[in-house]
């Protein structure tokens, strides 16, 4: 039976099937559970090996079909959205790091039209910096189709804006230390005050009840009070509140 599950696995992730492969995988585990006290026995150190191999194909065919997405394939093959929520299904039974890598990934790539506007001579300015949030709220916003193909519990958005904020204090960063004069306390504060609320930035209110734990090996950054420190003693303040 190992060899029959395994042999039909390999063919669901020449084809990919996602969905389909999904649930196989999670048979051949089984199956491969009930094999452990024979880990020494040549075929069944063959059939773990192939398994392995195909862990890796799904892998790799998983990542190739991610890296499609936003040049126009999800408007030419109407089934293509459909095709990569099927594929965070393998995903989610393959090892915990090919998760964090692919959405590691994506949000990298989301952020490379981010980081090439914002560098620019006109925007890359202390006064500007409301024009930052402005850009990854319509980018939320623009961009609802593709958060579905997400599991929500993988706070894909969320994440995005996270590692939003980390490129936005590097940035910030670098402007503070190429000032040639000393700012004035407006600009310190980047021109954010909100209605009685004091210099906030607001990222989305969709992640008001959002806890602050998500993922945190991907993205490493100091989440206590939502205070992101910056150089020469300014701070960015990221609220999650309404406002």
């Amino acid at each position: 039976m190992l060899v029959s599950t395994i042999e039909q696995l390999q063919v669901m992730a020449s084809k990919k099937q996602y969905k389909e492969a999904s649930a196989q995988q999670e048979v051949v585990s089984q199956l491969c559970s009930h094999f452990d006290g024979y880990r020494d026995n040549p075929k069944i150190t063959e059939l773990r090996d192939k398994f392995k191999n195909i862990k890796q194909i799904l892998k790799s065919h998983v990542y190739s079909d991610f890296s499609s997405l936003g040049t126009g394939k999800e408007r030419e093959e109407s089934s293509f959205l459909q095709h990569l929520t099927d594929a965070c299904l393998v995903v989610d039974v393959l090892d915990p790091s090919v998760r964090e890598e692919l959405v590691k990934k994506f949000c990298d790539r989301e952020l490379i039209s981010y980081q090439q506007i914002f560098e620019g001579a006109d925007l890359a300015k202390l006064d500007k910096t409301e024009r930052r949030y402005a850009w990854v709220k319509r980018r939320l916003r623009t961009n609802e189709e593709i958060w579905k193909i997400f599991p929500t519990s993988l706070h894909v958005d969320y994440l995005l804006c996270i590692q939003f904020c980390k490129l936005t204090r590097s940035q910030l960063e670098d402007i503070l230390e190429n000032l040639k004069e000393k700012p004035d306390v407006g600009t310190l504060l980047m021109g954010t005050k909100s209605e009685g609320s004091g210099a906030k930035l607001m990222l989305n209110e969709t992640f008001t009840t959002l806890p602050l734990e998500p993922a945190l090996s991907t993205v490493p950054l100091d989440y206590k009070n939502n205070i992101i420190p910056l150089k020469r003693g300014m701070i960015l303040i990221t609220s999650l509140k309404n406002i």
